[in-house]
């Protein structure tokens, strides 16, 4: 298949070029694409009768992921060949450049490269130098670059740019140029002298006619309403000529050489007027930074929450496309993880300690001129330095200018083909939220990194979280009983391991989840579906009743029955032990719970074995009746329903609001709440977010043990809770 580009000034006759080349090619029996690449998305307006196309960036914005399909943003015009606008923005908002990226996405993902088709031609506006409208010149995209100009001189200008545009990527692909005169007596000698100066020949000529108005009045090309003119014989012979797909190198002319060559004159010389760059360039920067610091920040972002991720990974390097003060924020959010692990005598992360990290340092210029070029310089710094795995995360002006990332990549590989580059595309708060950040960056490192081999008796860890104090506690209990079955974990999915473990994922007999959450339920379905790989039904979560179900499960799939039986009766002594130290300072203990009913059952484990009275189970956030019911039943809890909570859940969903996690979000609910508590009275308040100063309140824990024995060392916390007085008695001595 080939795919041709046609560039060209704007207005300068390039979408009329384009459609009756189309045309012609769809009458030669050829399958002809055309995509329109130009914001007035009028391109292919001539192809379908003159009628109007809902553009994809339209279709994009207006509808939701699981319902897009193909059909929907294309049309099928004269003699069967298919057109597609990309659209753009409103004038003057956005960035049309990036739009187009968007689009070639969109199509992607939706399987545009499925048609079988002879030709695909874009139609592109020329005179846009930025990295959206310089996509389709792209290896990947058009393999010959057709010039639509005038004779004009800013008509040849931007032809003289496309050129040096076509030259950045691979200049050998420039197919020739088309000249569309305008009628001036002197153009047809001025396009003459730039053809031969830059060594690209005039391939098409086509004059000034009126045959183009009255096809267009028509709703037709030229080709279509009268076939049998010489205007429609001359885009014949271009489409001949497109066919055989000559090509010639791109050469460009400097400025100077371009007045020289096409106005036949010495250079213009400089106005004596001096900008005032100096002045004028400060106040803009500073007006800028003033500007970053009037709002707050945007906490959690899919570049931090990615980040965090290849960070934790022990021989990964990553190199991250941003600006210094993003990458800045993020890496802190690593530092302060460590922090808080010292603080609570925990074991921090251990490639926290020392991470491998380089920012590319984006300034405020990039956004205009690109600047892929400092990102392959630490790219390959990276690599002298001596690392030979390393993930690239990008920023939201990444996103938003288009680095060329893959050509960047394929320039590394053909220089070291021994390293691995994983590309991770966030473009900062574009791709999503922190979580959504975070899932992308596991599943993009299993895919590029795991390899099948031989089957281990070996467990994958799934979903663990890198930023929480108790990881490795949780990790270490998990690896303890695996242990006493003789069976070994293998990764730690994805954090707290290295890359060796994570080439090694697909050899893993089993997998456990360590958390309902998206990270690890949606990394879980891709190692299903990549690598067959199967998880337990049972998730390691807190609670003698959760822990036995695992256990039972392992020692089901590892032939360890009688260990597995041994091992969870020596947990329930320790379990019932522990409870029953506790159980004289809270038995009758009135307890009023407000919570979510994922992590419920552990907490009301604790209250039953210690003798506590449950007077109210208030279940947040009721998103499985069954299981609500059945606590209900187990712990003759009653369940209030009604009202919201907040629970913070991927950006990937963007019909669910994002609310926070620890603030109810129905007034009425909070107030009901409020008053009856205030009636009831209870002894100890299990809450997850401040609620009554006057009772006794224990926070419940966004990331619980994953433990048996969470529920009686939370219970130890409310008998010395207890014990606590509610007036600070103190203050009343102070004179």
């Amino acid at each position: 298949m080939r795919r041709i580009a046609v560039y060209g000034k704007g207005g300068i006759g390039k979408s009329t070029i384009s459609s009756n080349l189309t045309a012609a090619l769809s009458v030669g029996g050829k399958r002809v694409m055309q995509i329109g690449c130009d914001p007035k998305h009028d391109s292919t307006r001539l192809l379908i009768e003159g009628k109007d196309q809902r553009t994809v960036l339209q279709y994009l914005r207006d509808t939701k992921e699981e319902e897009r399909d193909l059909e929907e943003v294309i049309r099928h015009g004269y003699k069967g060949c298919i057109c597609v606008e990309a659209g753009g923005p409103e004038p003057g908002v956005g960035c049309a450049g990036r739009g187009i990226i968007s689009a070639f996405d969109l199509l992607e993902d939706l399987g545009i490269d499925s048609i079988e088709l002879d030709i695909v031609t874009y139609d592109v506006l020329g005179d846009v130098v930025c990295g959206g409208f310089a996509v389709p010149l792209r290896n990947d995209y058009a393999d010959t670059v057709y010039i639509v100009s005038s004779g004009e001189f800013m008509s040849i200008y931007a032809a003289n740019n496309i050129l040096r545009g076509t030259a950045n990527y691979n200049p050998d692909r420039i197919g020739g140029i088309i000249f569309n005169s305008r009628g001036d007596e002197e153009e047809k000698e001025r396009i003459r002298r730039f053809s031969a100066a830059v060594g690209i020949p005039i391939i098409a000529e086509f004059a000034r006619s009126k045959i183009f108005l009255e096809a267009e009045q028509l709703g037709k090309t030229v080709v279509e309403a009268f076939p049998d003119s010489d205007t429609a014989k001359k885009f014949f012979g271009l489409a001949e000529k497109v066919v055989l797909g000559e090509r010639y190198t791109a050469k460009f002319l400097s400025e100077s050489e371009l007045e020289s060559v096409v106005l036949d004159r010495s250079v213009i010389k400089k106005a004596d007027g001096v900008l005032k760059e100096n002045v004028t360039t400060s106040a803009v920067k500073k007006k800028a930074a003033c500007a970053r610091h009037e709002k707050e920040v945007v906490h959690g972002c899919a570049f931090a929450g990615t980040m965090c991720v290849t960070l934790s990974v022990e021989g990964l390097a990553t190199v991250l496309h941003a600006p210094r003060d993003c990458a800045h924020y993020a890496v802190q959010m690593v530092t302060n993880a460590m922090r808080r692990s010292f603080t609570n005598g925990d074991i921090p992360i251990r490639p926290f300690a020392r991470p491998t990290v380089k920012c590319s340092n984006m300034k405020d210029e990039d956004m205009i001129f690109g600047s892929i070029n400092s990102l392959e310089a630490s790219v390959n710094q990276m690599i002298e330095e001596g690392n030979r795995t390393i993930a690239v995360v990008t920023s939201c002006p990444s996103g938003i200018i288009g680095e060329d990332i893959d050509g960047m990549m394929k320039r590394i590989k053909e220089k070291d083909p021994d390293v691995t580059i994983i590309p991770i595309i966030e473009d900062g708060n574009i791709k999503g939220d922190y979580m959504q950040g975070a899932t992308d960056a596991c599943m993009q490192l299993i895919r590029v990194l795991s390899k099948k081999g031989k089957k281990e008796r070996s467990v994958n860890l799934v979903g663990v979280k890198t930023f929480g104090i108790n990881t490795l506690e949780n990790m270490s209990f998990v690896s303890s009983v695996l242990q006493r079955m003789g069976v070994k974990v293998n990764c730690t999915c994805v954090g707290n391991t290295d890359v060796a473990s994570v080439r090694n994922i697909p050899n893993a007999e089993l997998c456990i989840l360590m958390t309902p959450d998206t990270i690890a339920t949606e990394t879980m379905a891709l190692m299903e579906k990549e690598f067959g790989l199967k998880a337990t039904d049972n998730m390691a979560r807190p609670g003698m009743k959760e822990t036995e179900l695992l256990i039972r499960e392992l020692g089901e799939h590892f032939s360890e029955k009688e260990e597995a039986e041994r091992l969870i009766s020596e947990i329930r002594k320790e379990f019932n032990d522990r409870l029953e130290i506790i159980r004289p300072r809270l038995n009758k203990k009135d307890l009023y719970v407000v919570g979510m009913i994922r992590d419920i059952n552990w907490i009301m484990e604790a209250a039953a074995g210690t003798g506590m009275n449950v007077v109210r189970c208030v279940v947040i956030d009721i998103t499985d009746r069954s299981e609500a019911a059945e606590l209900e039943k187990e712990y003759r809890i009653e369940m209030v329903p009604g009202g919201k909570i907040g629970i913070l859940k991927s950006m990937k969903d963007r019909t669910e609001r994002i609310l926070d996690p620890y603030i109810p979000t129905d007034p009425e609910m909070d107030a009901w709440i409020k008053k009856d508590i205030s009636k009831i009275r209870p002894d100890l308040l299990l809450s997850t977010y401040p609620i009554d100063g006057r009772i006794r309140t224990c926070y419940l824990p966004v990331n619980p043990d994953t433990s048996p024995f969470a529920g009686p060392e939370f219970a130890a916390l409310w008998a010395r809770t207890l014990k606590i007085p509610l007036k600070e008695g103190w203050k009343e001595d102070v004179v």
